[in-house]
């Protein structure tokens, strides 16, 4: 259970001169209540929900059916790949690593010791959220690209970090895996419009194996969006993702 402790705020914990009475609060209680009304009206719909960028709060309740494809995806690189790059900015990077800590166990997944071999899943790492390329060229080094599986997050397709990662493992996996080098690549991006949209589904006609793909869900903002595009990745740590929803 979560818990709100707001007892530092009030008046007979810090003081008259900056906290807060009872009374203050009972005086609010009619906007309280006005304010409680509006929002529920507005979760209520979906097209203000998604004006609003309020669509985050459906969250926990997607379709059981999605969720269990994108856990079966997640089984599948699992078992098959022995590394995952994971490319994204902002919150397609932090919420995926607040995740990894936060349900994971320290320096997950560094150690052979960690787990049990039945359990071992790939090593993970992190990209396209910086220009650097020192680490980007280490990767290139040292990861063997028949055995490494790429998944790019961009609403669009543009940002630049991410553009400029994607680019360059997409054609690290090329030069060695040739033409069927799209069915080790997953983009998690909007469904209907954007560049990597387009490349998706292009790629995506020539070869229905290649660039599976997962939506970023409209209204979603990208802090917000760990139980949209961060699914798979809990999925291919091998996390129940319909306990954590």
């Amino acid at each position: 259970m979560l818990r709100f402790d707001f007892n530092n705020l009030m008046d007979f914990n810090v003081g008259k001169e900056h906290g807060i009475s009872r009374e203050d609060i009972e005086a609010l209680s009619g906007e309280i209540g006005e304010a409680h009304r509006h929002l529920t009206g507005l979760l209520e719909n979906e097209k203000q929900r998604i004006a609003c960028s309020l669509e985050w709060t459906q969250l926990p309740f997607q379709d059981p059916g999605q969720i269990a494809e994108i856990q079966l995806l997640g089984e599948k690189i699992r078992t098959k790949f022995e590394n995952v790059l994971f490319l994204g900015i902002g919150g397609s990077y932090l919420g995926l690593k607040a995740a990894q800590d936060a349900l994971a166990p320290p320096y997950y997944n560094e150690f052979e010791s960690t787990y049990e071999e039945k359990t071992r899943v790939p090593r993970i790492y992190y990209e396209g959220n910086n220009l650097d390329p020192d680490t980007v060229t280490m990767l290139q080094e040292f990861l063997d690209p028949a055995c490494t599986f790429v998944v790019v997050i961009s609403k669009s397709g543009e940002t630049t970090e991410t553009k400029a990662a994607f680019d360059f493992f997409r054609q690290w996996l090329f030069e060695e895996m040739g033409e069927q080098c799209g069915r080790q690549i997953c983009a998690i991006t909007d469904p209907a419009a954007g560049s990597l949209r387009a490349l998706v589904d292009s790629e995506h006609a020539k070869d229905k194996e290649a660039f599976v793909s997962l939506p970023l869900l409209p209204g979603v903002g990208g802090r917000y969006s760990e139980l949209n595009m961060g699914l798979l990745h809990l999925a291919i740590m091998g996390i129940p993702i319909a306990e954590v929803l």
